[in-house]
């Protein structure tokens, strides 16, 4: 499947936040009137299977359109295998310009806030571990990259290292004491919230103390000389982190110097949404459940398997729907219901919070959003929720709001193909096993209230 990007990506988050699942019905006020007579029917033939995303976007030059949850880490599912993923990131300039005459060097620290809402799996089974390598490819904050993007690395001359540190994520354990000289030189003691702090090359202060003024007029020329970091996990976990660097003063490289022997100053070089920032993410399914229904498409009559980054989608196609000629649609709604296989871990690996429904446009090889989900507010549905199953045992189920997009499929302006992606899919490490439309107890189904015309 070929690149893709969610451009309605701010608007779609915007819906889904509070979303419910009680769709309005699309042509509702026919219902008013007594002679129209309604049809229902949720036998309508589904064909499902899971499919591969070989990239996604997780750098957009829109100022509208910004990531800030990078995941991070080597991590092992039960169920979907293995996927790493690593970040490249640009810092700038603060608001002031450094002076660092006759300044001694201290220290070269990169801070990294944690985000622990975007957190996924087991975090405190394996020790992680970080490398920070320098950048050496230029980039163009005018382009899209995505996450099979890789840029050029200096491999030789490591800028720093952690090798093992379980990740301490709560506000309780936020970094206290830390002495912070950004406007008193004898320093003030400040908290700053849960962060990872990696000591850098010493070499890398320096070179950032003689870059000569120019470099030091924008940080477009700084960037330039300074091209980024990338940040690469070390070691295999059952879990994978999320960092937030671009929308928080926490994240960045901060150089510590002394002037005359007593003064102590600091300069911190921000991550900004400005410039590149981006997840790079590496799947490997092989040896894994979800690896058999690539190969065999009917399989996914049974299950199908939907996971953030990189991971797979489900496609639902529509066949045989020339019975529905000259048809309103009424309602139209999808529901597909969380599978548990005997081989997971649901209490760790919880299936996802919002699953989207979106289609793919042949012409700007893109995932767009569904009418439905641009339109509908929280009527489209698409949350995560919990109901009362055929033998009153308590299920999980997705419910959404289609009848838009189904109605342009009968007017033959869409095609009758429809895919599931967890949601967000570039900031999150989520991901859901579900029914297949030929489950024999728990269906994917498609229920449709209709009008005929003729």
């Amino acid at each position: 499947m070929k690149k893709n990007s969610f451009v309605w990506y701010a608007l779609v988050l915007g819906l889904l936040i509070n979303t419910c699942n009680d769709p309005t019905p699309l042509g509702a006020e026919l219902l008013e009137d007594d002679r129209v007579e309604v049809f229902f029917t949720d036998t309508i033939k589904l064909l499902a299977s899971t499919v591969k995303e070989d990239s996604v976007l997780t750098y957009d030059p829109d100022p509208a359109i910004v990531f800030d949850q990078f995941m991070f880490g080597n991590y092992t599912d039960p169920i979907f295998g293995k996927v790493s993923a690593s970040i490249y990131g640009q810092v700038v300039l603060d608001f002031d310009t450094p002076d660092y005459e006759d300044a001694v060097l201290d220290s070269v620290i990169l801070t990294l806030q944690y985000d622990s809402t975007a957190t996924y799996g087991v975090l405190d089974q394996d020790p992680f571990g970080i490398s920070v390598f320098r950048v050496t490819d230029g980039t163009d904050i005018e382009a899209e990259y995505f996450s099979s993007s890789i840029l050029g690395l200096d491999e030789v001359n490591l800028l720093g290292e952690i090798t093992s540190f379980t990740p301490q994520l709560t506000q309780l354990d936020s970094i206290k004491g830390l002495i912070d000289y950004r406007t008193n030189p004898n320093g003030d003691t400040i908290g700053i919230p849960a962060s990872l702090r990696i000591p850098l090359s010493n070499d890398l202060g320096m070179e950032f103390m003689e870059y000569d003024e120019t470099v030091y007029e924008s940080s477009a020329n700084f960037v330039e000389s300074f091209k980024g970091i990338h940040l690469q996990p070390q070691t295999e976990t059952t879990g994978l982190l999320s960092f937030d660097i671009a929308s928080t003063s926490t994240s960045g490289i901060t150089l510590y110097y002394t002037v005359d022997d007593t003064i102590h100053r600091q300069y911190q070089y921000d991550f900004s949404s400005r410039f590149i920032q981006y997840n790079n993410f590496e799947h490997d399914f092989s040896g894994s459940i979800v690896d058999d229904f690539f190969e065999d498409s009917t399989l996914g009559d049974s299950l199908l398997f939907v996971q953030a980054m990189a991971g797979p989608v489900a496609k639902i196609e529509i066949p045989n729907l020339e019975q529905f000629d000259k048809t309103i649609v009424n309602k139209a709604e999808l529901t597909y219901t969380v599978a548990v296989l005997g081989e997971d871990q649901p209490e760790n690996y919880p299936a996802s919070n919002n699953l989207l429904a979106v289609a793919f446009d042949q012409e700007t090889e893109r995932f767009l959003a569904l009418t439905d989900a641009l339109i509908g507010g929280s009527n489209f549905g698409g949350r995560l929720t919990e109901e009362t199953g055929p033998d009153g045992e308590m299920i999980m189920t997705y419910t959404m709001n289609i009848s838009n997009y189904f109605q342009s499929i009968l007017d033959e302006v869409e095609d009758p193909i429809i895919y599931l992606r967890a949601f967000p899919k570039q900031e999150s490490g989520s991901r859901v096993v579900l029914y297949g439309p030929g489950h024999s107890k728990y269906p994917m189904k498609l229920t449709l209230a209709y009008t005929q015309l003729e």
